[in-house]
Formats: structure tokens, C-alpha cells, sequence
């Protein structure tokens, strides 16, 4: 049977300060020494000595009562008060002995008889009724939280194949970071088991690589929590009523007491002498001031949190760099290699994508894969295929030029005529006049062509090349 919290204690009044311890008195003379009057006489007592006093301290202030059932908290405990000067007053004189007595003591008287009363039973009464359970006490201020992991998110999502890198949307201000394992779940039968890659609190961007699944389907409502993390704790049952108090049982009657015995007479008791006064008592000693508390420490400064560090870029990415390999690999890690076509057995990059070497990139210029656009003449070719440089097939025009001519001029020279049987020698002219056939000598004419060549230039350098800068070129493979 479980019992309420305790009512919080009343405050205890401030306690007061002992008082000042009295002076003792002066020790009185001793008494002159009684005279002599018989063997059965006892001087009277001498006079007590005055015994010093000191006051009461004042008494502290009573709390304010709150009731039966609560118990306010203990009040400061009072200053002690001031120690009293040891006294240095002087004893006083011994008084003188009184006269000693010479009676005789008495006969002591028999002892009466010892009642015999019975002692009475026991009660054996019901416990009485448990009083008022009191308040609980103000609830301590909830403590810092610690690393927080469990989270949602409304992705819409198939359940992929080990391997993939999975991109989804979870929670602010979370403690996730590179390769913690993580499990994301639609119910116990549909869920995907991975390693963080990446992880933005900022705007709760997170990558994963798929590690193992199960069940199959697409869904948009996921739980998201560290692989192996605590589930959420169960609400406390409600707390059983407290029994009811039994009564207090009856008290038993007490037994009759005995009868005393008759006491026996006693016998005349001798005076005593006088007694000599008693000295003051010092005054006491005033009591040293207690020291002041030492004044605690102010708390430590909160030390500033560290920067966070960048986040990381996925497998397979490829950046440009103005810094060596041995400065990226120190900020970044070495999981980032040259993209110079080595060798990558081993790595996340290679169980991924299938690679054996990674793809290089010196001198030459990235293209994006086609993917259906049709811009690459050679079609749409596998990621990391190398191209040729070369140059698109085009024509050239030629400008126009002139030959020159060269004549001379010449003459032919007559050596004779042909007859004409049938005309008689004379041939019809055009027109109806007639001509005669004249038998001529031939002649060179000197005519000649000049010879004229076209000009086409040469253009160009040693390259096809666009305006470039040169930079490193690096690639996440781990």
C-alpha cells in the first residue's frame, strides 16, 4: 500500500541567543567551629552561598502554522551567542567549621512490605484510520535533453534495392552523422535498414546507402530512428487507491497497583553544622565569533560549442578544386581521390556503380549523358566514355580569280586560186555576188593564257580549345 509524498516541513523559528552566563558568587568565610554542647547536638546548617544566574536567551520565533499535515522546511539555524568571559573572580574564604554534633543517628526502621498488584492485560485494538495524505512536493526542473534520433518522414517511396542511395526529408536539429546505421520503417513488415551518408539539421536533408530490406511496395508515411534505438516508453499505469486505516484498538485497563508497605520510622537525624557561604561564580567567558562563510565560486562558463562540421557529398560525386589532394583529403577526408583513372577495387564507389577504376579527367572537359536530348552525334553513351577530339564536318569558299590573255595578232598571205569547173571559176558571194577561192598560206596566231592560282589559308593552333582555367578534379569513392 503505497503512501502519499511527505507535506513540505514549516520553517523553525530563528533559535535565540543563550544568555549571558551570571558571576559566581563570592565563596562565603568559613564558618567559626561550633561550640561544643554534647554528643547529641548538631550545629545548624551555614548559610548557602548565592549562586549565579545568567538570563534565558531570548526565544525564537514560532513558524506559522499551515495546518495538521504540513511540515514546513527547517529554518536557518541561529547564530550561537556570545561566550561569556572565563571569571577571574577570586574564591571567597572558607568559612569556618561549625560546631560538630555529637548525637547519635537514629535506628533505621524496618522496610515495609513489597505490594503484589496484577498487572492488566494488553489492548488489542484495529489500527486507527492513516491520516490525510499531504501535498506533494514542487517537481525539480526537467534536466537537459540528451542526443535525439527518432524522427518521420512524408517521402513518397518504393522500397529499393540494397545498394541505392535513398534521399528523404526528416526532422530539424538532430544527431545523426556519417555512417551511423539507421532503420526507416512503413510497419514491421515493410522497412529499409541503411548507413547515413549525409544529414542537414538545418533543413533535415538526409542520404543513405541501403544496406537490407524488407517487404515490398511504395508508401509515404515512414518512421525513422537510429538501427537498434530504445522505443518510445510506455505511459505509467494509474496507481492502485490507498486501503482504508484501521481504528486504533481500545486501550486495556492497567492492573491494580499493589499496597505499599509501611514504611519504617526513620531516626532522628543530627543537626548539621553551619554551612560557610558559597563564593560568586566567575563571570563565563564570552564565546568566539563565529567565522564567516566563504563566498562560493561563480559556475564555470559554458565553453562554446564546436562548428559543425561540412556536409558531405554523395558517392560518385565529382568537384573542381584549387587545392592539392593532401589539403581536400584534410578537410575533406579520404574518401575523395584525383580523378586521374586509378584504380578503385574496394570501395563503396565500386560495389555501387560496378567500377574498377575511376574516370580520368585530366585535361579534358566534362559533358553531360545525352539521356534522350539528341545533341550527341555518337547517341546516348554510357557514363565515363572517353570522346575523341575532332572537328564537325564543314566547307570552305573559294574567292574568285582572273586569267590573262595575251594577242599579238596575225596574217595569212594568198599563194594562189582554186577554179571552179562548173562555175567557171567563179563562186556565188552571199548576197549574189561571187568569190573567188583563193588558196592562202597559214599562220601562227601567238595567242597565250596566264596561269592563275586560288589562295586558301590555313587557320588555327594546335588545338580546338575554349577560354579554360585549370583545376583539380576530384571524385568521393568511400
Amino acid at each position: 500500500m503505497a503512501d502519499g509524498a511527505t507535506g513540505i516541513q514549516g520553517a523553525t523559528g530563528v533559535q535565540g541567543f543563550p544568555g549571558i552566563r551570571g558571576n559566581t558568587g563570592a565563596r562565603g568565610l568559613q564558618g567559626t567551629t561550633g561550640l561544643d554542647i554534647g554528643p547529641n547536638y548538631i550545629g545548624a546548617t551555614g548559610i548557602q552561598g548565592i549562586k549565579g544566574q545568567g538570563a534565558t536567551g531570548v526565544r525564537g520565533v514560532t513558524g506559522a502554522d499551515l495546518g495538521p499535515n504540513y511540515t514546513g522546511r527547517t529554518g536557518l539555524q541561529g547564530l550561537t551567542g556570545i561566550q561569556g568571559i572565563p571569571g577571574v573572580g577570586s574564591t571567597g574564604l572558607q568559612g569556618l567549621t561549625g560546631v560538630q554534633g555529637l548525637g547519635e543517628t537514629g535506628l533505621q526502621g524496618p522496610t515495609g512490605i513489597q505490594g503484589a498488584g496484577i498487572q492488566g492485560s494488553t489492548g488489542a485494538g484495529v489500527r486507527g484510520v492513516t491520516g490525510i495524505q499531504g501535498s506533494t512536493g514542487i517537481l525539480g526542473a526537467t534536466g537537459l535533453h540528451g542526443d535525439h534520433y527518432q524522427t518521420t518522414s512524408n517521402n513518397t517511396l518504393a522500397i529499393p534495392s540494397v545498394g541505392n542511395i535513398v534521399y528523404l526529408t526528416v526532422g530539424l536539429g538532430l544527431a545523426y552523422s556519417p555512417s551511423q546505421g539507421i532503420v526507416v520503417a512503413y510497419d514491421v513488415n515493410n522497412s529499409i535498414e541503411g548507413e547515413v551518408s549525409s544529414y542537414n539539421p538545418l533543413d533535415g536533408s538526409m542520404s543513405f546507402l541501403v544496406t537490407n530490406t524488407s517487404g515490398s511496395g511504395t508508401y509515404s508515411s515512414w518512421e525513422v530512428n537510429l538501427n537498434g534505438a530504445v522505443g518510445v516508453i510506455g505511459g505509467t499505469g494509474v496507481q492502485g487507491v490507498t486501503g482504508i486505516q484501521g481504528n486504533t484498538g481500545i486501550q486495556g485497563t492497567t492492573g491494580i497497583q499493589g499496597i505499599t508497605g509501611i514504611q519504617g520510622n526513620t531516626g532522628i537525624q543530627g543537626n548539621t553544622g553551619i554551612q560557610g557561604i558559597q563564593g560568586a561564580t566567575g563571570i563565563q567567558g564570552v564565546t568566539g565569533i563565529q567565522g564567516i562563510t566563504g563566498i562560493f565560486g561563480n559556475t564555470g562558463i559554458q565553453g562554446i560549442t564546436g562548428t559543425v562540421g561540412l556536409y558531405g557529398h554523395q558517392l560518385g560525386t565529382v568537384v573542381h578544386s584549387m587545392l592539392t589532394l593532401a589539403q581536400y583529403q584534410g578537410l575533406a577526408g579520404t574518401g575523395w581521390v584525383l580523378a586521374n583513372g586509378g584504380s578503385c577495387v574496394g570501395s563503396l564507389y565500386a560495389a555501387l556503380t560496378g567500377f574498377t577504376t575511376v574516370p580520368d579527367l585530366r585535361s579534358v572537359a566534362l559533358r553531360g549523358k545525352d539521356n534522350g536530348r539528341g545533341l550527341n552525334p555518337d547517341g546516348d553513351i554510357a557514363l565515363g566514355t572517353y570522346q575523341a577530339d575532332t572537328n564537325k564536318s564543314h566547307n570552305h569558299t573559294q574567292t574568285t580569280h582572273n586569267h590573262g590573255l595575251s594577242d599579238p595578232g596575225h596574217t595569212h598571205t594568198q599563194i594562189g586560186e582554186l577554179s571552179d569547173g562548173a562555175a567557171g571559176g567563179a563562186v556565188p558571194r552571199f548576197g549574189g555576188s561571187t568569190v573567188r577561192n583563193m588558196l592562202l598560206q597559214p599562220a601562227t596566231t601567238g595567242i597565250t593564257v596566264q596561269n592563275a592560282t586560288p589562295a586558301i589559308q590555313n587557320d588555327g593552333g594546335i588545338e580546338a580549345r575554349m577560354k579554360s582555367v585549370t583545376v583539380n578534379i576530384f571524385i568521393r569513392i568511400n
